[in-house]
């Protein structure tokens, strides 16, 4: 059966660094503008794995994607989060996507409503990351 948690663990990470956004947002310019746009990458290869899941697919080179965005973000977050809120953040990150690689065969799951629910989750954790994107884009220093 599906597992739930991985997902709900990709929503956490994008809430806690959205409480880290004042920290986030006090990067310089060029920082910051590569923070949104990873966050962004995230969210929109997020938005292609939900879609790709709705059509009956199984997203594997997207969830690869994802791994990839995942291994570069403790790097770009250390300088305002600090080391070990970036790495584990990363870690988390890392092994949610990569499990989010085998867990998403929702053929397996029989009920409509309930992969409707699975997708909006993942739909909801992309649009968590388009705003942290934004977020860290509009609003910091210059």
């Amino acid at each position: 059966m599906f597992n739930i948690v991985v997902i709900k663990t990709i929503l956490d990470v994008a809430e806690s660094l959205l409480r880290m956004s004042e920290q986030l947002c006090s990067a310089g310019l060029q920082r910051r503008n590569e923070m949104s746009v990873l966050f962004e990458k995230i969210g929109n290869c997020l938005a292609k794995v939900s879609k790709e899941i709705g059509a009956g697919g199984v997203p594997h080179a997207l969830c690869d994607e994802l791994v990839e965005y995942a291994q570069g973000f403790p790097a770009l977050l250390r300088k305002e989060v600090g080391n070990v809120p970036a790495d584990e953040l990363g870690d988390t990150l890392q092994s949610a996507f990569s499990m989010l690689c085998v867990a998403m065969d929702l053929r397996q799951v029989k009920d409509p409503q309930d992969k409707e629910r699975y997708l909006a989750l993942i739909d909801e954790a992309s649009d968590r990351f388009h705003t942290l994107a934004k977020s860290v884009s509009l609003f910091g220093r210059n």
